[in-house]
């Protein structure tokens, strides 16, 4: 035995013979806190080593037991107490059901409900993230205790963006390496960072139902979601959402504050207006003897979107001006009627080309030579993609600088826009729900509508629902009042649907002519070996996102064809893929492409009259045909590119082409109404009202707000009401925000409305290999086409003059009246098409 353990003995024999029990003496120390001096050496060793003497008694197996039970005691009294001071109000995450906005929803941030738990009680969080991890180290997965799914890709980490270290609160992607330790580890961190906030928010709700923050989110977000009362009723049970009557009394405050919202912005009257159809199919809905319906019904949806750039109230303070020169005014001293001609022309002449040299090209060339530069580095040989950088984006012509828009949606209205009188109502009910119209005629009181009597106010549409404004304002122009006669109102085209009308007009010239479809290098026989599966479809009914993608890849097809041809005129390679073995320059590069622009599409340089009228013997009508539908394709996508860029400058470049082709492809209205549009802005609106609707023309919310709400209301299992869905339309735009904010907060990556770019390159590369046999870019001389492709060009221009000459301009918009009163459209010559989200992804 040792001295210093012989000394121990004497100590424990000494107190035993004092009747002294270690009970009693460390009672005397601690609980009556006797000799509690720290300057005395056996007080401070005792405190200093409190660890070691709790630990002793943890791992003595006689007393390993009775001090397991009284730590877990205690610990919960601790616990219990950091809950209770966590769930307090002054924490923050007491969410009122009926005083919800749209602001506490937007500030809900897990990475903020972490933080404060973690410096308020970290003892907690550590309690709850030791249990979900079960290792020794936060930043250490054991294997035997993390097992993922094989078919959970979050697990995997196959390469989706996590949130950095800020986001997560701890190390980010940068503190780890590779995949196994970066991707695996990480994503399980912030699971577990995620799963501590939610059982520690499931506590906080336990001990009081008014700290639920967390528990609100989430049943707005079911909502929003449409999930099942069954499903919201399980989570709300097992304490992770609300109950079913917090989420609707939730709901309802949103709308109040939402619709609270619109008229702050409306009475600004710094605002524009767009309405379209909705239609819906609500199973709810039993047919009558009065309503024999299938449950299709028709609504009108709208939004109001913030007229940005500068724009002031005295640009738009200028209706009676308006109305002054206005040929729907019998007492107007200076009406300015249509001359859709006179628009052509001054179309033409409206953004000049600058004076380039002899030998350059036009903008319209210039362009066509970027796009061949882009097809090739982005379809091309790859050793030529580290050229990419150097090519310059097509020169701006009048671009909209760049803003976010801010526009908030309407109460979505029980009327049927088909109609003249249901125009009429729906933007009086606009009006209405944006505070603003006739105070004489508010029943709230003059106080509660701002006057806009001497304002404008920009609409926005599609065709339909301009010719249907234009037939309401030439009905209402009889009245007094300048709120009745909706004097105030002015349009703006949808460029969107001008899109559309794009597309559809290439359909009629190159896929609906039967013969058009014959020759092998036709548009439609590329399109089969593209889609062969759904060529016969695509004939008469193909939606608008395939026709979009169709006129991409064809073009992209005809233009390769054309970078192999021109390569081989000039280098005497057989392939793209030999020539960009050589590391050809930039400049090479361009030049060639210039060539393209030039000599392989029509309107550049090229004299197709001169070439058609060629002999027989030596014209080749299929390279004439490649060269009118590269012309056509082309067109098409520098309309998508102006419109995508904000261009408005480029976008006015190509109205009148396509003016022109909707006019020799029979869709007559939109070539006569964006004509009406373009005169009405150039020749009749001041000079401010038209910078104002020129840089906030490109909008396009309410196809995105009418789909959000065909998804969230309608379809064969909906067990909505119409009451319900206009009750709530307004709240779409908070629960598209709801959606990405769980998105954000729960870390869902791949979720997202665009469309993953497809890899097209073996099937390009058959669809070349067969174009090679067929020569379409090379000039054979005597070659003939089934179908010469029409100069609709020419024939559209041909028709405006000679619409000019006979004097065939409106005398107006009134079309005649059905039995009920209502206006009845002309046959309508237009596709109609359903919109689905696929079709608001174009590029």
């Amino acid at each position: 035995m040792t001295s210093r353990a012989a000394l121990l003995h004497g100590v424990f024999r000494y107190l035993e013979a004092r009747e002294i029990t270690l009970t009693e003496l460390l009672s005397f120390v601690l609980v009556h806190r006797q000799m509690n001096n720290p300057a005395c050496p056996i007080y401070a060793d005792l405190v200093r080593n409190t660890s070691t003497i709790l630990s002793a008694f943890y791992y003595h197996p006689d007393t390993a037991a009775p001090t397991t039970i009284w730590a877990h005691r205690a610990m919960c009294t601790v616990y219990s107490g950091m809950v209770k001071e966590l769930s307090d109000i002054d924490s923050g995450w007491h969410f009122s059901a009926l005083q919800a906005t749209p602001e506490k929803l937007a500030d809900f941030r897990i990475e903020d409900m972490a933080s404060k738990m973690h410096a308020r009680a970290p003892l907690l969080v550590e309690l709850v993230r030791t249990l979900l991890d079960a290792t020794s180290s936060p930043h250490k997965v054991a294997e035997d205790v993390l097992v993922p799914d094989p078919e959970d890709s979050f697990y995997r980490g196959d390469g989706e963006k996590l949130p950095d270290s800020e986001s997560t609160g701890g190390a980010g992607p940068a503190s780890h390496s590779g995949q196994q330790d970066g991707g695996w580890v990480l994503s399980h961190e912030i699971l577990i960072h995620i799963k501590t906030v939610t059982i520690l928010s499931i506590c906080l709700h336990s001990q009081d139902q008014h700290c639920n923050a967390f528990q609100s989110t989430v049943g707005i977000v079911l909502h929003a979601c449409n999930a099942p009362e069954k499903v919201a009723k399980m989570l709300a049970h097992m304490g992770v959402s609300v109950s079913l009557s917090s989420i609707h009394r939730a709901i309802h405050s949103l709308a109040e504050e939402a619709s609270y919202d619109v008229c702050q912005l409306g009475q600004t009257l710094l605002v524009s207006y767009g309405y379209d159809n909705l239609e819906l199919y609500l199973t709810t809905d039993s047919p009558t003897l009065e309503k024999p319906g299938d449950g299709l019904i028709h609504l009108t949806s709208g939004a109001l979107f913030r007229l940005d750039h500068g724009v002031t109230l005295d640009d738009l303070r200028c209706s009676r001006l308006l109305w002054d020169c206005s040929p729907l005014n019998p007492l107007a001293s200076s009406p300015i009627p249509l001359d859709r001609y006179a628009t052509m022309q001054f179309l033409y002449n409206l953004h000049r080309e600058p004076d380039y040299s002899e030998d350059k090209l036009s903008r319209r060339g210039q362009f066509r030579s970027w796009h061949f530069v882009s097809t090739l580095f982005k379809h091309g040989p790859s050793a030529l993609r580290r050229l990419a950088s150097a090519i310059e984006d097509p020169e701006e012509i009048d671009p909209i600088p760049v803003s976010k828009l801010h526009y908030l949606p309407l109460h979505t209205m029980d009327l049927n826009e088909a109609l003249v009188s249901g125009n009429i109502e729906a933007i009086q009910n606009m009006f209405s729900q944006a505070g603003v119209g006739d105070p004489s005629r508010s029943a709230g009181g003059s106080d509660s509508v701002v006057d806009l009597t001497e304002f404008v106010t920009i609409i926005h549409g599609d065709l339909g629902t301009y010719e249907r404004v234009l037939s309401a304002l030439h009905r209402r122009s009889v009245e007094r009042s300048e709120y009745e006669r909706l004097q105030s109102v002015v349009f703006a085209m949808g460029l969107f649907h001008f899109k559309m009308a794009a597309a559809n007009a290439i359909w009629r010239i190159h896929v609906t002519p039967e013969k058009a479809r014959v020759d092998d290098t036709s548009f439609m026989k590329i399109v089969g070996k593209l889609r062969p599966r759904d060529s016969s479809r695509l004939i008469t009914s193909a939606k608008f996102r395939q026709q979009h993608e169709l006129i991409h890849q064809v073009l992209t097809l005809l233009q390769l064809d054309a970078w192999r041809v021109e390569v081989k005129r000039r280098t005497k390679y057989e392939s793209l893929e030999a020539w960009a073995a050589l590391s050809p320059s930039p400049e090479e590069v361009k030049t060639i492409a210039d060539t393209l622009a030039r000599d392989y599409v029509e309107g550049e340089g090229l004299d197709l009259y001169e070439l058609a009228s060629r002999a027989q013997g030596t014209r080749d009508e299929v390279r004439l045909n490649m060269m009118r539908t590269m012309n056509h394709l082309l067109l098409y996508e520098e309309l998508c590119y102006a419109l995508n860029a904000g261009d408005i400058g480029r976008v006015e470049t190509l109205l009148v082409p396509w003016v022109q082709i909707f006019r020799a492809t029979g869709k007559h209205k939109y070539g006569k109404q964006t004509l009406r549009f373009m005169h009405a802005l150039y020749f009749v609106y001041p000079e401010r009202l038209r910078r104002a609707i020129r840089l906030n023309m490109l909008v396009n919310p309410t196809e995105l707000i009418n789909l959000f709400t065909k998804v969230t209301y309608g379809g064969e299992g909906s067990n909505n009401t119409k009451k319900r869905v206009i009750l709530k339309s307004i709240l779409i735009k908070i629960f598209r925000n709801a959606h990405a904010n769980v998105e954000q907060n729960f870390v869902l990556p791949g979720l997202t409305n665009a469309h993953g770019v497809k890899d097209m390159s073996r099937t390009f590369a058959l669809i070349l290999d067969y174009m090679k046999t067929l020569h379409a870019n090379e000039y054979q001389a005597g070659r003939t086409s089934c179908y010469p492709i029409r100069n609709v060009l020419v024939e559209g221009a041909a028709t405006i003059e000679a619409e000019s000459g006979l004097g065939k301009e409106d005398a107006g918009p009134e079309a005649p009246e059905t039995a009920a009163g209502d206006f009845a459209p002309e046959e309508s010559e237009d596709v109609e098409m359903e919109l689905t989200a696929e079709d608001l992804s174009t590029n």
